[in-house]
């Protein structure tokens, strides 16, 4: 679980404890595994220039957003700076968004359309 995506709830009032621990996972470059240090992807690329640190789950979120905005013309991203393009503010445009949004979790779109473009890191 990422925190910084996925975040988790802790009630007010009360007494809480939490412990993080850090974990650090080097894995080798292919051959050996699925990582990539380059790309060719937009997205890769992209998360890269502006100083992110890639992480291939956000990347995957990031070609949802992508794909929304090939066929809305607009993208619903919490990353501004990686699509410059308009926010889907009219209600056609949230419409048009909301569609392509879940057809891309009915379908097989991350296989199909993502994996190449969010290599594993």
């Amino acid at each position: 679980m990422t925190i910084e995506f996925e975040g988790f709830q802790i009630k007010p009032g009360v007494c809480t404890l939490l412990e993080l621990n850090k974990v650090v996972i080097k894995r080798l470059p292919k051959p050996y595994s699925n990582c990539q240090t380059e790309s060719n992807s937009f997205l890769f690329n992209r998360m890269k220039k502006l100083k992110y640190v890639y992480r291939q789950k956000v990347c995957l979120e990031l070609c949802v957003q992508k794909y929304i905005l090939d066929n809305c013309g607009c993208h619903n991203s919490p990353w501004p700076e990686v699509f410059t393009e308009k926010y889907c503010i009219e209600p056609d445009e949230s419409d048009c968004s909301i569609k392509f949004f879940y057809e891309s979790f009915t379908s097989n779109f991350y296989n199909s359309n993502c994996l190449d473009l969010c290599p594993g890191k």
